[in-house]
C-alpha cells in the first residue's frame, strides 16, 4: 500500500524531522492529501531514487551468476565433506571406539579434533552456499517492490 509519504519521499520539496517524518517545505505540516499532491516537485529527489534502485538492480544482476554457481558448488563441496567425515569415523572411530585402551589419549584428541573440525567445515560450506542466494532472492524481491511502488506512484503525476 502506498502512503502519503511515500509520494514526500520522491518530492524536491520536502523536510524530514523525527517528530512527524516527512513534512511539505510550503506548508510546515505533514502530507494531508488524497491520492496525489498538487504541490509536488519531482526532480532531484525522484532521480536519485531512481538511479538508487537501478544500480541496486544491476549490481544484482551481475552477481546473480556468482550466486548460482555458489549455490550449486558449495553445497556439493560440503555434502562430500560430510561424506568424508563420515568415512574417517567409521574408519578411525568405531572400530577402536572412542575411549579405547589401543590409542593413546594423545591420538584420540586429534581424531576428535578432525572429526569434528571435518563435520563443522562441511556445514559451513552448505551455508556458504545457500545464504548468499536467499539474501539475493529477498534483496531482489524488496527492490521489485520499491521499483513497483515507484512506477505506481508516478502515474498519478502527468509527465512534464
Amino acid at each position: 500500500m502506498i502512503k502519503n509519504t511515500d509520494h514526500c519521499a520522491l518530492c524536491d520539496l520536502h523536510n524530514k524531522t523525527l517528530e512527524f517524518g516527512f513534512i511539505c517545505k510550503l506548508s510546515n505540516k505533514p502530507p494531508s492529501f488524497q491520492d496525489n499532491c498538487v504541490n509536488i516537485k519531482l526532480n532531484r529527489e525522484l532521480t536519485a531514487n531512481f538511479d538508487r534502485l537501478n544500480l541496486k538492480r544491476n549490481i544484482l544482476n551481475l552477481s546473480k551468476p556468482t550466486i548460482l554457481v555458489n549455490l550449486f558448488l558449495l553445497p556439493i563441496l560440503g555434502i562430500f565433506t560430510l561424506l568424508g567425515d563420515y568415512l574417517f569415523y567409521k574408519t578411525y572411530i568405531v572400530p577402536h571406539g572412542i575411549f579405547s585402551t589401543e590409542i593413546s589419549a594423545y591420538h584420540n584428541h586429534y581424531m576428535l579434533v578432525i572429526l569434528s573440525s571435518l563435520f563443522i567445515l562441511g556445514c559451513r560450506l552448505i551455508g556458504k552456499g545457500i545464504r548468499p542466494y536467499l539474501n539475493y532472492k529477498e534483496d531482489k524481491k524488496m527492490n521489485e517492490n520499491s521499483i513497483y511502488k515507484l512506477e505506481t506512484i508516478l502515474k498519478n503525476y502527468p509527465t512534464k
